[in-house]
């Protein structure tokens, strides 16, 4: 059982923030899926997907939704193979695991997928690829390449981001180089996690899995956060993330 969220990106909006719009709950081994709009679908500038355009009704059907299933990856594209080299991934892996791992991203649109993570031996672990690495100086991308699978990266709190106020900076542990940010529809449930503190590097760390030379800046640096899962939360459980209601 996973239970997904479409993250959609209001690009009308001067701030161009990220937030949930839709829920699906996929258990493929019962061929049971269901598909719900969230209170994010709320948002004016959102239009609600083909053929599912009523916002308070809960869609199932017996297969993938195919929102899902027309952003995998099959094994065919000429690129499949790079994907996994850049996720760490093997060739058996499960695709919707894989659309995971990238974001569920089109060239097309302006949507991300993400899974509500659950707690992993007492730990909240979320894999994810460093956003924002184009916008750096030169001397951050230049210190990017000399980062290997195994080094530690560092957090910090980007308060005075006009863009975003939950905004999280991943720096170098070497030099104090921002090299970009964490994910910005992902920094809500960091920030819940580690809370006000001035120190958040002492409850969490930053790993890197994988540096991909061969990789456009998106999928260049791909990471694994983690902290202790708390015992009263709950990912995802943000007021944007209910189920859609008049």
């Amino acid at each position: 059982m996973k239970t997904l969220y479409i993250i959609w990106q209001d690009t009308k909006s001067k701030n161009r923030m990220w937030q949930p719009v839709a829920r699906a709950d996929i258990n493929s081994d019962k061929e049971e899926y269901t598909f719900q709009y969230t209170k994010g679908a709320k948002n004016p500038n959102f239009s609600p997907f083909p053929r599912m355009l009523n916002r308070s009704e809960k869609f199932t059907s017996p297969r993938l939704f195919p929102f899902f299933k027309n952003r995998m990856f099959p094994k065919n594209r000429p690129e499949f193979n790079q994907f996994l080299d850049w996720t760490g991934s093997n060739q058996d892996v499960d695709p919707l695991d894989l659309l995971i791992l990238l974001g569920g991203s089109k060239a097309t649109d302006n949507y991300r997928v993400i899974m509500q993570p659950v707690p992993q031996a007492g730990k909240y672990i979320q894999d994810f690829f460093v956003s924002g690495i184009q916008y750096i100086d030169e001397e951050a991308k230049e210190h990017i390449s000399t980062i290997k699978q195994g080094d530690k990266l560092l957090i910090k709190y980007d308060n005075e981001n006009s863009s975003d106020k939950n905004a999280v900076m991943l720096i170098s542990t070497e030099n104090g180089l921002k090299l970009g940010y964490y994910p910005a529809y992902l920094n809500y449930d960091l920030r819940r996690l580690l809370g006000k503190t001035t120190t958040p590097n002492e409850h969490c760390k930053v790993t890197v899995l994988k540096n991909n030379s061969d990789a456009p800046t998106q999928y260049r640096l791909f990471c694994r956060f983690e902290t202790k899962w708390l015992n009263d939360f709950q990912a995802c459980s943000g007021e944007l993330y209910q189920p859609y209601s008049e």
